[in-house]
Formats: C-alpha cells, sequence, structure tokens
C-alpha cells in the first residue's frame, strides 16, 4: 500500500533503485515510467497491470518459493501463459445458457460471455510453467474437444489395458499409429478411450474425440477438428486426403469412437504417422488391419472391486453373487449397483430378481453373453414406471437418437415467428414454406402425453431432475449443455417398450429435431448446430424409415439435411438425402405440386454439386414436364428456371443459360410475394447481367450491376452486395477500365473484411479480381500476391480441385508471366490445366482460358509445336462453346498466330491474324482498343513476311488508337512504338510477339 501511495503522490525517489534493478532498465526510464503510473482505483490496463505485478509482487514471491534463479518478468509472463492455455479454450466453456437458433448466437461477445468452467492450477503447473528447462515444461493442446466424454471416476481393473496401450506408443516410432479395442458392446471400450485421452493429452499437440458410428458422423466431427486446425474441411477426397498429410506429419491424437472396419475409414488412417489413433469397435475385422487389444468383461476380483466402490459396506460373497449374474460386465455392473444404491433393495433380493429374469431372457433366446445387462435394466425400468414416469419417458425419446451428447435447450427452445426474417432469408419458394406447415400440422396431431411430457421438461428443475433420476441409475450421462445414453442400453431400453410407447418416443423425437429443420440449412450462422445434430437426425431417420411415421417430417428432415451439406461442400452425401426425398414425395399423399417441385429441384442442386451436369438439366427437364398443366407458384418454377440457368452456364451454354434467367425472371415477376420476389429478381438480374459481360457487351453488363448496387435495400445481405461488386469488377475489366475495376474489386473486399477475417470464398473470389486489374495495370508483383492470397484462402476453406481455386492458380500463371518467370508459369498452369480436365471435363471454356495462357509460355520458351497445340485446342473448345464470330476467339487466334510466326510461318499466321481482326472490327468497331492490338501483331507478321510497308502502315495505325484509346504515356503505347521504331532500322522485333493476348 506505501508504493502505490507513493505513486499516487508523485513520490518516486526511494523506488527507483528497486525498480531499475528488477525491470532491468536505468534509473531515468524507471523515473519515467513510475511518473507515469497511477494506482488509485484499481490497475487501469494489462500493461500497467505486469509492471505493478512484477515490480511490488512477483520476486517476493519467488523468494518464498525458492526460485529466485528466475527473473521476476519472465516468471510473470510465464504464469499468465499458463492461465490463458486453461482459460481461453472456447472448449472449455458451458454454452448451455446461449440460445441455440438466437441470430446472434455466434457473435463473438456471445461465446466469450459463456461461463468459463471451473479449473484448478496446480502448483506443479506452476512450476514446470516457470521451469527454465522449455523441455520439461506443461504442453497442452492446441485444439481438443475432449469434454465431450469425460472419463469415469470409478476405473477398475484396466490398468493392464491402458499399460499395453502406452508401451505400444511409448518408443513413439511413426509405425503401426493405430490401436483398436475389440469387445462386446457395454465392456468399457469408450471408457478405455477417455481415461489414456485425458491422462496423456499434454503429450499430444491435439486430442479429438470423433463419433464415428456412421461416416457422415464422422466426417463431421473432423471438420470440426479441421477448421480449428486451420485446414480445409475433409468433405471430399481432397480434403481428407490433406487431413491425412496433416495427421502423418503432426503429432496428434484421434479417437474414433465405435468405427467400423469399412474400406472407406480405412483407407483414411495412415499406414505410417505421427498422430495416434485409438478406436473403439464391435468390428473384429480390424485385427487384419491395425493392432487390436481385446476387451473381455472384468474378472471376478475386479468385478467385484468395482461393485464394492459404489456399494459400500457390502460383504464381498454378496458382491460375488451378484457380479455372477452381471457376468462381469461394467455397464452391466454399473447399472447394477446404481439401482440398489438408488432404491436400497437389499443385495441378495437383488441378485435374486436378476438370477430370475436372466432365466426368464435365455428361454427367450436372447444373447447369453447381455442377459445380466438386460435383466438389470429391466428392473430398473418397472421402478421408474412406477416411481418416475416421466424420466422413463425422457428415457425411451433419448434411446431413439444417436448415442450421443443430445442438447438439453432444445426442450425448451422456441422457434422465432416466420414473419420475423428478413427477405434475404428465405429464397427457397412455396415448396419450402409448405413443408414446414405440412411438418407442423403432422405434428399438431400427436398424442397428448407426448405434448404434456415435452411441455413439463420445458421446465429446468422438471428436466434436471428426470436427468439425475436416470444418472443415478446408469442409464444416461449428463454432460456440458447435454445427454447421453449407451448404444447397448438404448438397444434394451427399445426392446422394452410397447408399440404406443415407441411411437410416443419417436414423436417426442421429431418434435424437438423439427425445430432445428426450421432453421435455415443454408445459412453458416447455424452450421455447427447442423453438424452436432447431424448423427440425431441419421439415427431418427432411420426409425421414422422403418416405422412409417411422420411421413412430412422424414421429407422435412430429408430436405433440410441435404440442403445443409450441400452449402457445407459435403456434395456426394447431400445428393444421397435429395434422392431419399425425392423417393419419399412417392409415398406422401395430397403434398401440393409446389412441394414436390421444391424437392426436385433440390434434387437438381445436388446433382450439379457433384458435377453431374446432364443428370440435373434431365431431372429439371422432368419436372418442367410433369407439371406443366398444373397450378404452381410462379416463384417456385423461377427457381426451377435459375437452377436449370446455373448449370447451362457451367457447361459454356450462354444463350441457352440466358434464356432460362429471362423465364425465371418473368416466373418470378408473376409472383404475388413482392418483397420475395424482389430478392430473387436482384439475383436473376445478376445473373443475366454477368451473361452479358460473358457474352462480349460489357457496355450494358456494367450499366445492369451499377443499377443493381444504387438500388441495393439497406437490409440486403452485405455479402450479396459485395457479390454485386465482384461482378462490375469483372466486367469492367472486360471493358478495359482497369482503374475502376480495381476500385470496384477493393470496395467487395472491405465487404468481405467488415465482420469477419476473411477467410471465405468471397474474400478468395475478390482478391483473384483484384490480381486480374493489377496484371493489367502492369504491377505483375502485386497482382501474384493478390492471387496467392485467394489461393491460400480456398485451400483453408475449399478442396483444391474446386473451379474457383483453379482459375485463381491459373491466373497465378500470368502473374508469373508477367515477371517473364516462364518456366514457373509453366509448371503451374499445367498442373492448373490437369486439374481442371479432372474436375471440369477436356472441353470446357476454362480448359480453354489455361490453353491460350500455354500457348504464350510455350512461345517464350521456343516450344513452338506445343503453343501451336494449345492454341488450336483452345481454338477448338471456344468454337464449339460460344460459336464462331465470339469475341472469346481473339486471344485463341492471337496465340496461334504468334506460335506461327516465331517459328518461321507468317503467311499462316496472317490468316489467324485475319480472324481476330474481324471479330474485333465487327464487334468493337474500327478504333477500338483490341482493333489496335490486332494490328499491332498483323503489323509484325506482315513486316516478317517481306511486306514492310504494309506492316508499318498496320503498326502507325495501332498506335494511333492506343494514344487515343488509352494514352500516349500507356505502356501498350510505348511498346508499339518501340517495335515501330525497330521496323523502321529493318530489324524485325521477334520478342515482343509472344507477349500475352
Amino acid at each position: 500500500m506505501d508504493f502505490a501511495k507513493d505513486l499516487s503522490g508523485g513520490n518516486v525517489e526511494d523506488h527507483l533503485g528497486s525498480v531499475s534493478r528488477k525491470l532491468g532498465c536505468t534509473g531515468d526510464e524507471a523515473r519515467s515510467f513510475l511518473l507515469a503510473l497511477r494506482i488509485e482505483h484499481g490497475i487501469p490496463d494489462r500493461v500497467t497491470l505486469r509492471a505493478h505485478q512484477i515490480v511490488h509482487t512477483v520476486e517476493e514471491s519467488l523468494e518464498v518459493a525458492n526460485l529466485t534463479e528466475l527473473s521476476a518478468a519472465d516468471a510473470w509472463d510465464s504464469v499468465v501463459r499458463l492461465v490463458a492455455s486453461k482459460s481461453r479454450d472456447m472448449d472449455n466453456r458451458d454454452f448451455s445458457s446461449i440460445d441455440l437458433a438466437s441470430p446472434d448466437a455466434l457473435d463473438a461477445d456471445v461465446l466469450t460471455s459463456a461461463k468459463v468452467a471451473r479449473r484448478t492450477i496446480r502448483r506443479n503447473d506452476v512450476v514446470a510453467a516457470l521451469s527454465v528447462d522449455s523441455e520439461n515444461a506443461v504442453q497442452y493442446p492446441v485444439a481438443s474437444n475432449l469434454w465431450v466424454r469425460e472419463p469415469s471416476a470409478t476405473f477398475i481393473g484396466r490398468e493392464q489395458l491402458l499399460g499395453e496401450i502406452e508401451e505400444h506408443w511409448a518408443n513413439d516410432s511413426q509405425a503401426k499409429p493405430a490401436i483398436a479395442l475389440l469387445g462386446m458392446s457395454g465392456v468399457g471400450k469408450s471408457e478405455l478411450l477417455a481415461q489414456y485421452a485425458w491422462k496423456h493429452a499434454d503429450a499430444y499437440q491435439f486430442a479429438w474425440w470423433v463419433r464415428a458410428d456412421s461416416w457422415n458422423s464422422m466426417v463431421t466431427d473432423l471438420a470440426a477438428l479441421a477448421e480449428r486446425l486451420g485446414l480445409p474441411a475433409p468433405d471430399s477426397e481432397d480434403g481428407l486426403g490433406r487431413l491425412k498429410q496433416y495427421f502423418i506429419a503432426n503429432r496428434g491424437l484421434i479417437l474414433l469412437d465405435g468405427a467400423a472396419a469399412e474400406r472407406r475409414i480405412l483407407k483414411f488412417i495412415p499406414k505410417v504417422a505421427a498422430t495416434r489413433f485409438l478406436i473403439s469397435s464391435l468390428d473384429q475385422s480390424w485385427v487384419a488391419n491395425v493392432t487390436a487389444i481385446q476387451v473381455v468383461p472384468l474378472q471376478d476380483e475386479d468385478a467385484n472391486a468395482l461393485l464394492g466402490s459404489i456399494l459400500s459396506g457390502v460383504s464381498s460373497e454378496r458382491l460375488a453373487t451378484l457380479n455372477q449374474a452381471l457376468r462381469g460386465l461394467p455397464l452391466a455392473l454399473k447399472q447394477a449397483a446404481g439401482y440398489i444404491s438408488a432404491s436400497g433393495i437389499p443385495v441378495e433380493t437383488y441378485s435374486e430378481m436378476i438370477h430370475d429374469r436372466a432365466s426368464e431372457l435365455l428361454r427367450r433366446s436372447a444373447p447369453p453373453e447381455h442377459v445380466g445387462l438386460t435383466a438389470a435394466i429391466s428392473i430398473t425400468l418397472e421402478h421408474l414406471v412406477e416411481d418416475q414416469p416421466g424420466a422413463l419417458k425422457l428415457l425411451h425419446m433419448v434411446s431413439h437418437l444417436a448415442p450421443h451428447g443430445f442438447p438439453t435447450d432444445l426442450f425448451e427452445f422456441e422457434l422465432p415467428p416466420r414473419e420475423y426474417r428478413s427477405d434475404t432469408d428465405d429464397q427457397s419458394g412455396q415448396g419450402a414454406v409448405e413443408i414446414e406447415e405440412l411438418a407442423a400440422l403432422e405434428l399438431g396431431g400427436i398424442s397428448l402425453p407426448v405434448v404434456q411430457l415435452l411441455g413439463a421438461l420445458k421446465d429446468h428443475l422438471e428436466l434436471y431432475d428426470a436427468v439425475a433420476e436416470l444418472q443415478k441409475f446408469s442409464l444416461v450421462e449428463a454432460q456440458r449443455g447435454g445427454i447421453s445414453s449407451h448404444a447397448l442400453t438404448q438397444a434394451v431400453v427399445r426392446q422394452s417398450m410397447t408399440e404406443q410407447e415407441r411411437r410416443s418416443a419417436i414423436e417426442a423425437a421429431a418434435l424437438l429435431l423439427n425445430k432445428v429443420a426450421n432453421l435455415r440449412p443454408f445459412d453458416s450462422r447455424y452450421w455447427p448446430h447442423y453438424r452436432h445434430m447431424l448423427p440425431h437426425f441419421e439415427s431418427l431417420i432411420g426409425y421414422l424409415e422403418s416405422c412409417g411415421f411422420l411421413p412430412v417430417n422424414t421429407l422435412m428432415f430429408y430436405s433440410v439435411v441435404s440442403m445443409n451439406l450441400g452449402s457445407r461442400g459435403v456434395r456426394e452425401t447431400s445428393l444421397f438425402y435429395a434422392e431419399k426425398a425425392v423417393a419419399a414425395i412417392d409415398r406422401i399423399n395430397n403434398l401440393g405440386a409446389d412441394t414436390i417441385v421444391f424437392v426436385r429441384t433440390l434434387l437438381v442442386e445436388a446433382l450439379t454439386g457433384v458435377d453431374r451436369w446432364d443428370d440435373a438439366l434431365r431431372a429439371a427437364d422432368a419436372t418442367f414436364e410433369a407439371y406443366q398443366d398444373g397450378e404452381l407458384d410462379w416463384f417456385s418454377v423461377g427457381i426451377l428456371h435459375t437452377k436449370k440457368a446455373a448449370v447451362l452456364h457451367l457447361q459454356g451454354k450462354l444463350e441457352q443459360a440466358k434464356e432460362e434467367f429471362d423465364k425465371a425472371h418473368a416466373c418470378i415477376g408473376s409472383s404475388v410475394d413482392e418483397e420475395q420476389a424482389s430478392s430473387i429478381s436482384r439475383a436473376v438480374r445478376a445473373n443475366k447481367a454477368t451473361l452479358l459481360r460473358e457474352m462480349g457487351d460489357t457496355k450494358r453488363a456494367i450499366g445492369e450491376f451499377r443499377d443493381l448496387i444504387d438500388t441495393y435495400p439497406e437490409r440486403g445481405s452485405r455479402n450479396g452486395l459485395a457479390t454485386l461488386y465482384s461482378n462490375l469488377s469483372l466486367s469492367y475489366l472486360e471493358a478495359t477500365d482497369y482503374g475502376n475495376a480495381l476500385r470496384a474489386s477493393m470496395q467487395a473486399l472491405d465487404i468481405d473484411y467488415e465482420s469477419s477475417d476473411g477467410n471465405h470464398s468471397d474474400a478468395a473470389r475478390d482478391w483473384n479480381n483484384a490480381g486480374l486489374a493489377l496484371l493489367e495495370l502492369d504491377k505483375p508483383e502485386q497482382a501474384e500476391e493478390a492471387f496467392k492470397a485467394s489461393l491460400q484462402i480456398q485451400e483453408r476453406l475449399s478442396n483444391r480441385q474446386s473451379t474457383v481455386y483453379l482459375i485463381a492458380r491459373m491466373n497465378l500463371g500470368r502473374a508469373q508471366m508477367a515477371q517473364r518467370d516462364f518456366i514457373a508459369a509453366r509448371k503451374t498452369l499445367e498442373e492448373t490445366l490437369h486439374g481442371q480436365e479432372s474436375v471440369l471435363g477436356s472441353a470446357h471454356r476454362e480448359v480453354a482460358s489455361t490453353l491460350a495462357n500455354l500457348s504464350v509460355v510455350y512461345s517464350a520458351l521456343r516450344l513452338y509445336g506445343n503453343a501451336a497445340t494449345a492454341a488450336l485446342r483452345a481454338i477448338k473448345i471456344d468454337v464449339q462453346v460460344y460459336g464462331e464470330g465470339h469475341p472469346e476467339l481473339m486471344p485463341d487466334y492471337n496465340n496461334m498466330a504468334s506460335a506461327l510466326m516465331l517459328s518461321g510461318s507468317y503467311r499462316a499466321a496472317l490468316k489467324w491474324l485475319g480472324k481476330a481482326h474481324q471479330i474485333a472490327m465487327d464487334v468493337f468497331g474500327p478504333d477500338h482498343f483490341r482493333v489496335g492490338m490486332c494490328l499491332e501483331k498483323m503489323g509484325i507478321c506482315k513486316f516478317g513476311n517481306g511486306e514492310a510497308s504494309a506492316g508499318i502502315t498496320d503498326m502507325r495505325r495501332a498506335i494511333d488508337i492506343f494514344e487515343v484509346k488509352l494514352g500516349p504515356g500507356h505502356p501498350e503505347t510505348l511498346s508499339c512504338r518501340s517495335i515501330l521504331a525497330e521496323m523502321l532500322q529493318g530489324k524485325m522485333p521477334l520478342g515482343l510477339i509472344a507477349k500475352p493476348s
């Protein structure tokens, strides 16, 4: 306190010596520091706090702890880092207080306000953090979700198995990185995973629990890890490969709970890797593929010890009798002990009940290895029927969901009314609304007891009482914000249910999942919710299918899962559910035509996502044909037209795509819902403007985009506005207005970074556009950096075989060309071409663009035959896509001519240059910049062919055009003047022929 008072009064001289010594500074620096420091009502900021603690507290503490060899400043910083590592991880926060579907649920301030789980920092932790020897310092995983499965406090009889795992991986060899724990259900395999993980987590860079009982669940959980590690999502072969390579190179721990030894999982696990894979499974096929450890029921001594840890004061003889009936199965032992402890029933009485019930079950041909557990659960269920019917019904419902954490906040969550959604929120048409309404109507007919149960469980106390009752009997586990039940327990519970109880349980589960299904599946704010709930959707869908219950809700679940997975890029599984949805509409009576069109539109989009474009067109045409005479909502029809137009656009059939967009615009304009129609109408106008740009009408395209930007609604999506600026940038590029192109792309980037770090596909797109403008402004180094920024974002978010990624790669090659690094450009472009051909096919327009650039590179490297072959391939593709006379053919013709000129074939080159010149004259007029480009090449070619006078005339005409259109100081004008000067001296300027067109 004297120190604080002295500072408040400015009396610092008495402290200068100690402060300068402790902070390692001069006396004057210490005086300046102390005079600036004010401690009156607490510590004002971190910098002041650090300095105050070092000066006033830390050194004394180090002396008391006998750690005088450490500097006070280093010690303080080490402790701060330790506390941060313990508390900053979001996985250690309790999110149960956050509204699951609130629009701001994922905002940073909401997430960071979540309560931090209590944790203890031990003295040994602090000593290790302060250790001068960094090798002995405690390390914590950079990514961990181990909170989803905490280990049991009663872990008995498995120490030897835990030792086997530790011994197998003790030598730190990267060989045999996987161990499979195999055995019957309920034997404790998952518990072994949790015990090992929590004991050894600090030995790994990351530790991740994966729900692996289905491929989709496994990919979903690995996607969450990939996001934390800054890797692309493993929802494609490329994404899986990237994650696998990361596992090979980095030391981590992956816990695959419930994984079957199926081909895809076996392929994913490396044969040699720094990462360890610990697997729990019923599937004995793992034995042939990885190191396997068999987990069997507990030995009698260990089983008795486990029972005794829960049932204190019971004789060993009685425990042995009870274990004999339960066959040493840990799950059965815990449930039996839980029942005895909670009910107070004598152990011998309970043992007799188990024996009698087991004999009855065996007579019914029940599996002998599980009769003890089944008998124990049946006794507990009878107790619940009489004393806790609400808890029993909750258990019935949970038994039809995945055996993983189900969020308890869903019980009290209520959906906001549809009218509170903005016009940009819902662009799916009347069919989607009809499915929601029919599903709600279907749920309105469920039984009164189900409604009463869910109504009661909205109350926190009622819900927690029911969960506590089930947890007391080891029927469920309750962890942060959720409950789960063992898969074997679920199976036994389902077997005990009557048909009416089963129906009620499925209805209750459907009511809860319907709330999630009403969250917009294409909205990225809700992707974490869908990711977590996917296993529960999959589980419930299976029971709905087998029972035939709630067909409309089943259809809704198919649809939203397909839309969500498609939005997240999990395209194959998205198609799987879209096909299920289409099959389901044939089994439901009285569905409206709009609903059917909506579902079929989902199929078109899913087929497009997996590049089955012809199938997508057939599906769209079949839908139009089937419902051409029906009374359809114009909006729904318009949406289907836009999906078909998108496919045609991808195929390069621009005129046909434009016709479909015209039809879509007409349909949407006829929609009754003006606000919704306005939103989609803007999207259609933007797509049509893009087609105008690609068809060469840049003036109209620019006007259309400018008008869309100027009239953009204040409530409209900011991403949508960024997209308009992006398209405006591309239109300016086509019009050779490169300054405005760069400005438009930077405006788009400003919007991209408004509410995020730019780590999304829109920013990648806009960095690419900025690179194109910089390239044309003769700033190739800056252009290269822009293209690399685009590629880095795509690598983090998407697979490297995406069309957008490949376009950016091609543009990177162009930037390398502009810097005359033709060897690097050749490598980049050839790799890009290979990727494009595998993804898009050999006749796509983007393939032609890459071939055109490769032709220039080959010419610069004097590979004239390769250059001519590449140019000819590009010409054939573009003629097929655009037709003769299209301006897209001009660079192809010019590149072919360059290759021929450089090889000395001037007469043949003039034929191709004449074709390019004629297109430029017809499309752009005689005074256009592009005509000047053609005349420049024709002048060089004629000069080389012995027609010097004609060549000089063409070159002078080109200069006249450039001076007017580009200005006398433009690089193109100056280059052309240099060429003319050489020609007037009688020199052939061949070195300037092979520049990019």
